[in-house]
This record gives C-alpha cells, structure tokens and sequence, in this order.
C-alpha cells in the first residue's frame, strides 16, 4: 500500500481563505437585506427656505474642504 499524502499547509491555508470569504459574503448579503427592511422616509413638503441654504452651503463648504469639490453645474443646481 501507497503511504497517505498529508494536505500541504498552503492548501488548507487557501481553503480557510475561501471559507472565511465564502462566510463573510453571507455575512455581508444579510445585512444588505436586512437594510432593506428600514422604513422609508416621510417626504418634507414646504420646508423653509433658510435654514435648507444653510445646510446646502455647509455641505459645499465640507465637500471642498475634504478635497472633493462638487463640480459647478452641481453648486448651480
């Protein structure tokens, strides 16, 4: 009789690496359904004008800050 090949430490290496990414995946997928379940939010109607500005120029001046500016068409819109 042939002696029995032991598994190589790289193949069992690669094959916890599948499981742990086969295993997160599903992890990963059940969250995306349970956030899917959320509640959706009411839609404001007749805000006033003011204070949306504001928080419409806070975002432009972060968004700049951090180095990602919003292109002109977008501050225009």
């Amino acid at each position: 009789m042939k002696p029995e090949k032991k598994a190589r430490p790289t193949m069992i290496h690669k094959r916890f690496v599948i499981q742990a990414a086969l295993l997160s995946a599903l992890q990963g997928m059940s969250l995306i359904v349970a956030a899917g379940d959320a509640p959706r939010l009411p839609i404001v109607r007749n805000a006033e004008l003011q204070p949306l500005v504001a928080q419409v120029r806070r975002v432009i001046e972060a968004t700049d800050y951090l180095g990602t500016p919003l292109t002109s068409i977008a501050c225009s819109a």
